[in-house]
């Protein structure tokens, strides 16, 4: 009886272990310095939980779609013509998750495109970011769990790397660019002429 239980604790313990690298969280976090930016965005705020931004997502996920344009989130392309980015303006360590900020937002090209959007998103916002240097690391994912854990593994990286290459300017915007397959999260410290 001993020996049956061990055996399906073991199963399960590999089972898991499989899920867990399947979903990236043995793959590495290297943060490099480069630039990145440069995106003007329509898109939604959210107040609340970061973990709760999904629902913000769907609306402009469902514009993107409706509008015939292919936005990074949308797993059956296999390429896209505009990203999805998700901007995090405050610091869940120094904020209560209620009232944290974000904005899911999809790629505009002109001002045609924002306002086709904002005819389908009636409270829908523009949003730049604009291009400069940056902490960058790219993380694998592949659905909402690699998600979390790209997530539970990138910030503690670019964080680490931030107090030991200190930017010459402070950060000013922390986001993420969502790729078919991966996802680029960025610290932008400085604004390029």
């Amino acid at each position: 009886m001993l020996k049956k239980i061990a055996l399906v604790f073991g199963v399960i313990l590999i089972l898991l272990l499989g899920v867990l690298a399947f979903n990236g969280a043995f793959q590495s976090t290297t943060v490099v310095q480069g630039s990145e930016g440069g995106y003007r965005l329509m898109g939604v705020y959210h107040r609340g939980p970061y973990e709760k931004i999904g629902e913000a997502f769907g609306i402009v996920g469902e514009a993107a779609r409706k509008l015939g344009w292919k936005d990074s989130t949308t797993r059956e392309m296999v390429s896209s013509d505009r990203l999805t980015v998700g901007v995090y303006f405050d610091d869940p360590s120094s904020k209560p998750k209620d009232s944290l900020l974000s904005f899911a937002a999809v790629q505009i090209f002109n001002s045609a495109d924002s306002l086709a959007f904002l005819q389908r998103v009636k409270d829908a916002k523009y949003f730049e970011i604009p291009k400069g240097d940056a902490l960058i690391c790219d993380q694998k994912t592949s659905g909402m769990i690699s998600m979390i854990i790209a997530a539970i593994r990138a910030y503690p990286a670019l964080g680490s790397f931030a107090e030991k290459n200190a930017p010459k300017e402070p950060i000013t915007h922390v986001f993420e660019v969502y790729h078919p397959g991966r996802t680029r999260f960025v610290m932008l410290s400085e604004a390029i002429d």
